[in-house]
């Protein structure tokens, strides 16, 4: 099958939640297929970078989305009506490109990237199209406006409303779509959206509890993410103060990059460490006694529960946290959602060494079984064959 993926950010590295996503895609589907990508770059990427994805494609041809571009996107699509976050994505060659690429490489189907990419692929559609939402971005906004205060909790408002029209038109026009949990297809509402959960990569040998660092929490991500920033607070403001009442040493790390100033200034260096970007999240993940989630906010499915348990870490997340991940709570980890709860399930864990061992290995065995990413490609190429199979008629040229 020659496949062409249209991103919305260059795969690699896989640091953001929908990079995290493609990158093992591509990867696994080059194996079996020609992949060609095209792809919006925000910065100008690595010499490395770039070499990592033509190791895996037949091409890849790169779009630069300067500020000013994203400008005036933005601005043409308060302009139309359309969401900010597609105005932000929409460059005004990538639809010329894409429709050369199709003509050049002889594409048999077009993988959208999220619907900040749908844009050029769709409209109009050239060959049979999969979007990828990953999540539901409307639930996204609509959660956090439920959590901003003035301003910006209208604006959120607001671009949950224009998110919503405009995911209804992108289900009308594909061909298929992809989620990654349960929760973003019912948001979705449309009987074409399939969910494929995330994988995640399994390391061979895993901590015991014996080696970690007593009465230490982790949590990780991209910390500039809003849900992300906001359970990164809600840890360190309403649910650590419980915690250090009874257990007064306990440290807590933030690890991921692009900490605000205002987080950065939660850290005290001892007990709260923000350590800004690292080389290897997994090293904090195999050195916890807990893996914490406190997420109020976003949509989707949290990589970092899944990484967590795939490191061995007992975990403890709220039901936001989960994203329709298909555990048992109280045997792969624990769920609390008021800040009274979490604390409660932290402290039971740090006081149950025997406790924190049985949650982390069952986690590890439940990710190792079920999560890997040769299974979820699978599914998704399930998906590819029936929307082929839908377009059976010869596809026209590009242009005719």
């Amino acid at each position: 099958m020659r496949l062409l993926f249209v991103t919305p950010r260059f795969p690699y590295p896989p640091a953001k939640g929908d990079q995290v996503r493609c990158y093992p895609q591509i990867r696994e589907l080059s194996r079996r297929h020609r992949v060609v990508l095209l792809s919006l770059a925000e910065a100008p990427v690595a010499a490395d970078a770039l070499r990592a994805m033509e190791r895996l494609c037949a091409r890849v041809e790169v779009l630069p989305l300067s500020r000013a571009n994203r400008a005036r996107g933005i601005a043409r699509a308060l302009a139309s009506g359309r969401p900010l976050q597609v105005g932000a994505f929409t460059h005004p060659e990538a639809r010329a490109r894409l429709q050369a690429l199709i003509a050049a490489e002889q594409i048999d189907l077009v993988h959208a990237v999220s619907i900040r990419a749908a844009e050029c692929c769709l409209f109009p559609k050239l060959r049979p199209t999969v979007v990828d939402f990953i999540d539901c971005l409307s639930l996204n906004f609509a959660r956090r406006s439920r959590l901003e205060r003035g301003l910006l909790r209208w604006l959120c408002a607001w671009e949950a409303a224009q998110l919503r029209r405009y995911e209804r038109r992108v289900c009308a026009a594909m061909d298929a779509g992809l989620v990654v949990s349960a929760v973003d297809a019912e948001a979705l509402e449309h009987p074409g959206v399939r969910v494929v959960p995330n994988g995640v990569e399994v390391p061979a040998a895993v901590p015991r509890v014996e080696t970690r660092e007593p009465f230490s929490l982790a949590f990780t991500g991209n910390m500039n993410y809003f849900p992300n920033d906001d359970a990164a607070r809600f840890l360190v403001r309403e649910i650590l103060p419980l915690i250090w009442q009874q257990v007064p040493q306990a440290r807590a790390y933030l690890v991921g990059r692009n900490p605000s100033p205002a987080l950065r200034r939660l850290a005290d260096g001892k007990r709260v460490v923000v350590t800004g970007e690292v080389p290897r999240v997994e090293d904090y993940l195999r050195r916890c006694a807990v893996a914490v989630c406190p997420m109020r906010a976003g949509s989707g499915m949290q990589n970092k529960v899944l990484e967590a348990m795939a490191n061995a870490a007992a975990v403890v997340a709220t039901p936001f946290a989960l994203g329709g991940l298909t555990v048992v709570p109280g045997e792969h980890l624990l769920v609390a959602e008021s800040a009274a709860e979490f604390a409660t399930a932290v402290l039971c864990l740090l006081g149950s060494p025997e406790r924190r061992e049985r949650l982390g290995q069952a986690g590890y065995r439940l990710v190792r079984d079920r999560c890997g990413w040769a299974a979820a490609v699978a599914q998704t190429e399930e998906v590819y064959a029936a929307a082929l199979a839908a377009n059976q008629s010869p596809a026209p040229a590009p242009g005719s």
